[in-house]
């Protein structure tokens, strides 16, 4: 008998664990030049990209407050 555990995107990795964490580098006309910012989840990162390529995002669960303080206002 096979028992499999399906845990719906769960990777097995504690998210608050140093090894887990990663960078964020972005530069070009609309991003600050300098600017270092506060650590965020990469789940921020969708509605930026969206307002950036200025689609019209799907439903999910990032904030663009989160990140749009790196951007230059126009």
């Amino acid at each position: 008998r096979l028992i499999v555990y399906v845990n719906k995107g769960d990777h097995g990795f504690h998210n608050g664990e140093m090894d887990m964490k990663t960078i964020f580098r972005a530069f070009g006309p609309s991003f600050k030049r300098n600017f270092v910012s506060e650590p965020f989840d990469s789940i921020h990162i969708y509605p930026l990209m969206c307002k950036l390529l200025q689609v019209e995002p799907a439903p999910h669960n990032g904030s663009l407050a989160v990140t749009e303080n790196m951007l230059w206002s126009r």
